[in-house]
């Protein structure tokens, strides 16, 4: 049976983030829903801070999700309480100040904030510019206070290792889920944990392909149903949901990262709050290790789902 956790609010507001890649694109290979208008827009960010959530994570390259999340929060008069995490846009040039200087800016000035969380590169290429004044760029708002952290967003465990090694880099955000277990198994996380830096996971869920019923998948993505279909199986087995066991196996196997969700409507907030609230058993995390073993790049990539 599944047990709750003990200090509910105090734990979301340590570990839970909500991802805002939803609300200014289309994103999602399960999105039934599409993406929000401003009155949905506001009616998450409140259910989220309503839940205690106080993080937030948006980025140049999402739309105009800057944009809805900063007329949201002003509508809300929410920005005091709030922690928002942005990245800049990969296309820039990292390497030239002015052109990181307006871009960051710009940012606040569509967030509608003095200060961010953090700010994160947004493609893990670009740590090569880290040296090459990106950040004595990024250094002169850290130094007057409107920015908190720095950091990168990376998709290899090579990428990682360096990010935990660079000065000035302070958080690192990167996937993992039940199928994608190369940072765990890299040791990752206490390296992290070790050097005093915070880890972000997002795509628990895989772009919402976890979630979805394998006998619904088909197309191009026909090649994903069995081992969809063995992961739900062994959820059944365990008498969890997919969702229950894809969010329990991250928090409980990283329990210092902090964990992104992204949302299309209030209700799917309070399901991933229920959900966060919950234990998996660890019979249940020792067969996902030794089930899911080497699985296909092409499954776990989802810019590869198209290829």
């Amino acid at each position: 049976m599944v047990k709750r956790v003990k200090n509910r609010k105090m734990t979301l507001k340590q570990r839970l983030v909500l991802g805002t890649v939803q609300l200014g694109v289309e994103y999602g290979i399960a999105n039934s829903e599409g993406k929000p208008d401003q009155v949905k827009v506001e009616q998450i960010l409140k259910t989220s801070l309503d839940s205690g959530i106080v993080e937030f994570d948006t980025a140049q390259g999402y739309g105009n999700s800057e944009a809805v999340v900063g007329r949201g929060f002003s509508s809300l008069g929410a920005h005091k309480n709030i922690r928002i995490i942005t990245k800049i846009h990969p296309s820039l040039n990292h390497e030239d100040d002015l052109t990181i200087t307006n871009a960051v800016d710009e940012s606040f000035e569509r967030l509608g904030v003095s200060n961010l969380w953090g700010l994160l590169i947004h493609h893990e290429r670009h740590i090569t510019s880290w040296e090459r004044g990106l950040y004595s760029t990024l250094r002169r708002y850290t130094e007057k206070g409107e920015i908190k952290h720095l950091g990168i967003s990376v998709y290899s465990v090579e990428k990682a290792l360096e990010a935990l090694d660079t000065k000035g880099i302070s958080i690192v955000q990167l996937p993992t889920n039940v199928l994608d277990r190369k940072f765990e198994d890299a040791k990752v996380f206490e390296i992290a944990n070790e050097k005093g830096k915070q880890i972000y996971i997002r795509s628990i869920f895989l772009q919402g392909l976890l979630l979805m019923d394998p006998s619904t998948i088909s197309g191009k993505m026909a090649f994903t149903a069995p081992l969809i279909r063995q992961f739900h199986e062994l959820c059944r087995r365990h008498g969890y949901t997919p969702q229950e066991v894809a969010m329990c196996y991250i928090k409980q196997t990283a329990p210092k990262a902090k964990i992104l969700f992204g949302a299309e409507s209030p209700r799917q907030v309070k399901e991933n709050v229920d959900l966060f609230n919950k234990e998996i058993a660890e019979a249940c995390i020792n067969e996902i290790r030794e089930t899911f073993q080497n699985v296909d790049k092409k499954i776990l990539d989802p810019s590869l789902w198209n290829k």
